[in-house]
């Protein structure tokens, strides 16, 4: 049962939406994990706890990406979800994501370039092959627990990006929808595995998105 309604839409989604409307190009900002990883941040840990470890790091890594130019940066929250991060012994989740969206949010409004902020959710590392009721049951509440943290943190946009499998992005399209009513990005990451978008190609997969939802739909990594 969810008795709250999703908060209204925060200005920075509404900027966004003006921006699509436009037509005009987006810049987003590059990649984190890698850009930590320069910074001495060690891959056998997760990116996403430098939120609470090293947040000055993250917060630096915003601010430049805002200084070169992106009208949108992406949170340091990709894997936060407790099914990926489990193998840490990371189970905070909620924190994770709270500190992430702060971050960059201060980013944000310390660059005053108006700067959009996403919350990044990615794949729970459970979706693959036939994702059974329970298991639909359990990623459902791993996602639901990060996106609200982020909904409630006041994040802009949300993007769905790296989903392999077309019914894990189903899924979290619905939760998203549900959660949040500013724009979402859905986009996916194709392998050799035609199984996992039901042997569709991206056309047809970019289809489907738009129709569970996604305002705009995208490919990344793949």
């Amino acid at each position: 049962v969810h008795p709250m309604a999703p908060p209204p839409e925060t200005a920075g989604g509404l900027a966004f939406r003006e921006i699509l409307d436009s037509k005009k190009p987006v810049i987003f900002d590059g990649a984190m994990g890698t850009t930590l990883y320069e910074q001495g941040v060690l891959h056998t840990r997760a990116f996403e706890e430098c939120n609470l470890t090293a947040p000055g790091k993250v917060k630096a890594v915003h601010a430049a990406f805002i200084a070169n130019g992106a009208n949108v940066i992406e949170t340091n929250t990709f894997s936060a979800n407790k099914l990926a991060l489990h193998r840490y012994g990371i189970s905070n989740i909620t924190e994770i994501n709270t500190v992430g969206v702060q971050l960059a949010k201060e980013a944000a409004a310390e660059g005053g370039k108006g700067t959009i902020v996403a919350g990044s959710v990615g794949p729970s590392g459970e979706g693959t092959g036939f994702i059974d009721d329970d298991k639909a049951a359990e990623i459902e509440e791993a996602l639901e627990e990060q996106v609200s943290a982020q909904v409630a943190a006041g994040v802009d946009v949300i993007i769905l990006e790296t989903f392999q499998y077309l019914a894990e992005i189903r899924l979290a399209l619905n939760l998203v929808k549900r959660l949040f009513n500013g724009p979402v990005i859905a986009s996916m990451s194709f392998s050799d595995e035609p199984a996992a978008t039901n042997h569709y190609g991206p056309g047809k997969v970019a289809q489907l998105l738009k129709q569970w939802g996604a305002d705009v739909v995208g490919v990344n990594c793949g």
